[in-house]
């Protein structure tokens, strides 16, 4: 199985698929040409994300989310590193439309965790390591292309 490219959705995919027990006996593929920078220091545990370089792209990630990451291993890890949880959340619309979530209505702690895409990925790819079924192409891909017609 090839899964063209490396993010917090395609690594998701590739532990899943890894560490399934339906599915761990198949060979998967990762290709990502930019790896996470940084990535070695991170999973040795020498390198702290600096206070100055925050990932802007953040995602909210809900209680179901965490619970794939828990599945994956990769949570304790993301958890460990520079998350908040949120207890509310205010959705606007372009058209002037939008709502509000609140935890308390729902009796939860908070709704989620905020967390950056850096820390999401270099966890994944944390736990993608110790995967011997998934092999990682994260060596510059020059040019990849479709051609219609082959096979």
């Amino acid at each position: 199985i090839a899964i063209v490219g490396g993010g917090a959705v395609g690594a998701t995919l590739a532990l899943l698929l890894g560490k399934s027990a339906f599915t761990k006996h198949l060979s998967v593929c990762l290709v990502d040409p930019k790896p996470p920078k940084g990535l070695d220091e991170f999973i040795a545990g020498t390198s702290r994300l600096p206070a100055a370089k925050f990932d802007p792209r953040v995602f909210a990630i809900a209680p179901s989310s965490i619970a794939v990451f828990e599945e994956v291993g990769a949570w304790p890890r993301m958890l460990n590193t520079r998350t908040a949880p949120y207890t509310g959340m205010q959705v606007w619309q372009k058209n002037g439309g939008g709502f509000k979530l609140d935890s308390t209505i729902s009796n939860r702690d908070s709704l989620g965790h905020i967390i950056e895409n850096d820390v999401i990925v270099k966890a994944l790819y944390s736990e993608l390591r110790q995967c011997s079924n998934v092999d990682l192409i994260v060596d510059s891909v020059a040019k990849m292309q479709r051609v219609r017609g082959v096979g």
